[in-house]
């Protein structure tokens, strides 16, 4: 068995379900590579298989596993990837059975305080906190991954960043460095789409060359300072 594979978790219907080191995917296949995927998302996963990623929750991955077969089916049928995204999206909130909540995170202050698990860092007044990546998917956004800021999504308070807990240390310092900066880019106007790809390019700096990462933390943050200086 070679990276990226790392455990067979089983075989449901004619697809071996493999658990993934998604740290290797993205630094050497593909940075988009979040928490699970298949053939016609990922040309790089074979037909017959569904990646889940390591550092996730146990109790999620039957949730992704459905989530997969619904997308599989979809796009294998010819649908576009974000229609089968959003279908999909349902069958997973569907399966969760989750009620709604009210939208003003505000007034919930005793729900969003049990994601906040660890706030690991404040510059100028941006919090970044570590939080409980399911219950936000349980109770917010069912495609939150890895990471997220205010400026993306209008659950996560102002002038906040949450990084996924479950990741290594390793892995949210990569993921904080894009965050850092598709929330620079996005602060001065350029659409998120744009900002996410400009994002990639300094985390994909780091994943190949990690002994850059502190440098390219701090050069983020520090851009993050001027910006904020001058409003």
């Amino acid at each position: 068995m070679v990276k990226p594979y790392l455990e067979r978790i089983c075989k449901k219907n004619d697809k071996i379900i493999w658990l993934v080191d998604a740290s290797f995917i993205r630094k050497n296949i593909d940075v988009e590579f979040t928490n699970f995927g298949h053939h016609y998302r990922f040309p790089f996963i074979p037909k017959n298989e569904f990646w889940i990623d390591q550092e996730t929750y146990r109790l999620e991955r039957k949730f992704f596993i459905t989530r997969l077969f619904a997308e599989h089916a979809l796009m294998k049928k010819g649908l576009n990837y974000d229609v089968a995204l959003e279908i999909a999206d349902r069958i997973e909130k569907r399966q969760r059975r989750v009620k709604k909540i009210v939208k003003k995170i505000k007034k919930l202050k005793e729900h969003y305080l049990k994601l906040k698990k660890k706030k690991v860092l404040m510059i100028d007044q941006l919090q970044v906190w570590l939080v409980n990546g399911k219950l936000v998917r349980d109770h917010f956004y069912v495609d939150f991954t890895l990471g997220g800021h205010d400026l993306v999504y209008s659950f996560i308070p102002k002038k906040e960043i949450w990084i996924e807990e479950k990741l290594s240390r390793r892995e949210q310092q990569f993921v904080l460095v894009h965050e850092f900066c598709e929330r620079d880019c996005m602060s001065r106007g350029i659409s998120y789409h744009q900002a996410h790809l400009l994002a990639n390019k300094p985390e994909l700096r780091c994943r190949k060359n990690p002994s850059l990462l502190k440098k390219m933390l701090k050069k983020e943050i520090e851009k993050f300072k001027r910006s904020n200086s001058l409003k």
